[in-house]
């Protein structure tokens, strides 16, 4: 997915990770009302850090 973005949309390593960390304003407030994690168990910090390996 990264290469078809990086290749596709013409965007740098750090475009692709920096999308990837931009959190929808609704899903975090909706998460914070609820008092709840997302089914994945991860932030999308760690999912850009996980690029970086």
């Amino acid at each position: 997915v990264v290469q078809l973005l990086k290749e596709k949309r013409d965007m740098t390593f750090n475009e692709v990770r920096l999308t990837i960390m931009i959190e929808d304003p609704r899903e975090a407030e909706q998460k914070r009302q609820l008092g709840v994690e997302d089914d994945r168990g991860c932030t999308r910090e760690d999912m850009a850090e996980a690029l970086l390996d």
